[in-house]
């Protein structure tokens, strides 16, 4: 297994960029999966720099809802054919707030409704690539993922 960091608070090479956010690529028996997506679309301009082809991406999975995990999404999904793996509770958006306005950061919900055919939301446990295990992880009072159930009937 390799797993390469494609964004995250610091970088480790002149050209590639930093931001609040995280993903990585993992390389697993002959298999890739994009792991988060970081907050925008740096994390996908990174992703080009280091050589990879999102054509080539073979399942992409978000661990949580929040918009340093999901913001880069729409640019890796709108340029691949993969699935889409992430909770089944993960219907809401994320707004930056100031004294004076709010702004929409990304809508998952216009993005799940895009490629919804390709989206997969994970209840409890399911294999992605033959080995390769997305279980979605509850806690009593602390569930990772927000409590919208009306993504089953988009």
């Amino acid at each position: 297994m390799k797993v390469t960091v494609i964004i995250e608070n610091k970088t480790y090479k002149e050209n590639l960029l930093e931001q609040y956010g995280l993903s990585l690529l993992i390389e697993t028996n002959g298999s890739i999966v994009l792991m988060d997506a970081g907050s925008d679309e740096s994390a996908y301009t990174n992703f080009n720099h280091l050589g990879f082809s999102a054509e080539n991406i073979n399942a992409i999975v978000i661990s949580h809802n929040h918009f340093d995990h999901f913001g880069g999404a729409p640019f890796f999904i709108e340029n691949c054919s993969s699935k889409v793996y992430m909770s089944c509770e993960a219907d809401n958006d994320y707004y930056t707030k100031s004294l004076l306005h709010r702004r929409k950061m990304v809508s998952r919900t216009d993005v799940i409704r895009k490629y919804f055919n390709r989206f997969e939301f994970v209840e409890d446990q399911i294999e992605v690539l033959p080995g390769v295990y997305v279980c979605r992880i509850k806690e009593p009072n602390r569930d990772f993922f927000c409590k919208d159930r009306r993504l089953k009937s988009l």
